[in-house]
């Protein structure tokens, strides 16, 4: 909930919110605040907020609004040259390769999120999916274990960070996660190669275990 907009300098405006789960005052950017449907102060109050029956009703009500005869196309006929493109094209998306892989890469980075804070520091904002061996390697890329949630500091932009001080960010991982590390060296050489087919039975994988996605 937008409670009031201030302006910071001439051009900023940033609108102060009211976190729709627990009441806390904070700041955002107005446009990012006027494009949601609901204002949380941090990634455990909306985790939480999900897994409530409003948030389920809510988002039952967005996805029916153009439904039937509230859809501007309802009772329009498409001549059959279209129908048949439409049918064509369709099926070139569904079956594009890189079109899956790029959903599944985004049903993995909201899983790896579902943390809810940084593993290094502990902060709850901001907060950014890292491979632990890049997402070049197939075998691994889609791998839980292969991931780990950051904030953007710990992640890139802080002197000691997974970018910034790879030696440092493996000494760490070996302290905290010492059988990961083995697994991971284990797995890394392996050589897999998906079809399109294989990338929608792991998409089918991925939304089972998302808590965010619209069953």
């Amino acid at each position: 909930m937008i409670k009031r907009t201030i302006k910071i300098g001439n051009y900023k405006k940033t609108a102060i919110c009211k976190c729709d789960k627990c009441g806390i005052e904070f700041k955002r950017a107005y446009l990012h605040a006027k494009r949601a449907m609901k204002q949380f102060c941090g990634y455990n109050c909306q985790y939480s907020f999900y897994k409530t029956k409003e948030a389920k009703k809510l988002y039952i009500a967005k996805s029916t609004a153009k439904l039937g005869k509230k859809n501007p196309m309802f009772g329009k006929k498409l001549n059959p040259i279209h129908k048949r493109k439409l049918a064509k094209a369709n099926t070139k998306r569904i079956q594009n390769k890189k079109n899956l892989r790029m959903a599944a890469d985004r049903l993995w980075s909201r899983i790896i999120l579902v943390k809810g804070c940084c593993e290094i520091c502990g902060k709850v904002e901001h907060l950014n999916p890292h491979h632990i061996i890049g997402r070049k390697n197939m075998t691994l890329r889609y791998d839980f274990l292969n991931g780990i949630c950051l904030c953007v500091g710990c992640h890139i932009f802080k002197v000691k960070s997974a970018h910034q001080d790879p030696i440092w960010f493996i000494d760490w991982l070996k302290n905290k996660y010492p059988d990961r590390i083995d697994y991971l060296g284990s797995q890394r050489n392996k050589i897999t190669k998906r079809t399109w087919q294989d990338y929608q039975e792991l998409i089918d994988n991925l939304r089972k275990k998302d808590i965010f996605y619209e069953r």
